[in-house]
């Protein structure tokens, strides 16, 4: 039963789909349930054998309803993905087999494919976020014209998200809440509050309140009013926040990665020329927000340049250059 429900789930993430469209034929996926329980959750073998026949292996550890969705959706929305992978391996005419460990939660659990990593051993494909969303292609669109002309915006930095990361201390050790405090120190230079209390005890939102570091939600597209963008990791990067806020063509700043988390485009993220670099500790932080109020026309330049990175990363190229990717870690798990 669990099985039909994960099938269920998957085609349904994947718009209905149950099949790869190839040029010639479809390739209809098997499912099946593997016999290592200590197989994660998370965790969907891959067996490519030959690109004549593909089957996921779930883990017989993935029970709760509530799980079987979660990591149902995630496969279910690499689906174009894995049928790009497998429509260039048919044309290439070149075997490809192997077995590949499909992480499917936010970080990984298995060497394998994974959407965001601090393990060098792992092979970054486009998260599911970007590729259920087309690759922003809303937030894209309403950016087209480049938004707000930068000296008309507000000339503060902005943020806003949820109570996501990890802290030994409570909630007071987020560094989310540390950014949050510094904004209420420096109101002048940084717009910054919690805009969601997630993973953390009932009376957590309570106290954050009575601290003043609740925040009112801000739409995507809003996010083009104010001059400076901020990104600070969560459980690991923030996928959709630091893509989106690339295309707003303000200049990010860009807090250092305090477990050096990484996604499939990083390698194209280079400190001040597309993004401004901050320490994990926050130290600098206002330093940097300073800087770049006292440096507009510099600061306008990274911004267009974070902006121009976003815009070259398409839903379609993302798409084309994960395939050797794939290709290259069934060689190296071969």
């Amino acid at each position: 039963m669990m099985l039909e429900n994960f099938v269920r789930e998957v085609a349904k993430a994947a718009g209905g789909r149950r099949t790869f469209n190839l040029e010639d034929r479809t390739l209809a996926p098997q499912f099946s349930l593997s016999n290592d329980r200590g197989q994660p959750a998370t965790v969907v073998k891959w067996v490519v054998d030959a690109c004549e026949t593909c089957r996921f292996v779930a883990s017989p550890a993935l029970q709760s309803p509530e799980r079987i969705v979660y990591v149902a959706n995630r496969l279910g929305y690499l689906w174009p993905l894995l049928e790009a992978f497998y429509i260039e391996a048919a044309k290439s005419k070149k075997a490809r087999s192997g077995i590949l460990n499909l992480n499917l939660d936010d970080g990984p659990n298995l060497p394998g494919l994974s959407f965001c990593s601090n393990d060098i051993r792992d092979f970054l494909i486009p998260d599911p976020v970007f590729l259920v969303m087309q690759g922003y292609a809303a937030t894209r669109h309403f950016f087209a014209n480049g938004g707000t002309p930068y000296p008309a915006r507000k000339p503060l930095a902005v943020w806003r998200g949820a109570t996501t990361g990890h802290s030994p201390t409570g909630w007071r050790g987020l560094p989310r809440i540390k950014l949050c405090e510094i904004g209420a120190r420096h109101p002048d230079l940084l717009d910054a509050g919690i805009a969601g209390v997630v993973q953390l005890a009932p009376s957590a939102e309570a106290e954050i309140r009575a601290a003043g570091l609740l925040g009112a939600h801000i739409k995507v597209e809003d996010f083009g009013a104010w001059q400076i963008q901020i990104d600070i990791d969560g459980n690991t990067n923030s996928w959709p926040g630091l893509f989106q806020k690339l295309l707003t063509g303000g200049p990010v700043v860009k807090v250092a990665s305090p477990g050096n988390w990484r996604q499939w485009y990083y390698a194209e993220l280079k400190p001040w020329e597309n993004y401004v670099p901050v320490q994990a500790n926050l130290e600098d932080l206002v330093e940097k927000i300073q800087w770049l109020r006292d440096h507009p026309a510099r600061a306008a330049e990274i911004g267009m340049a974070g902006r121009d990175l976003a815009l070259r990363i398409t839903y379609s190229s993302a798409l084309k250059e994960a395939v050797p990717v794939i290709a290259a870690a069934l060689r190296a798990f071969a």
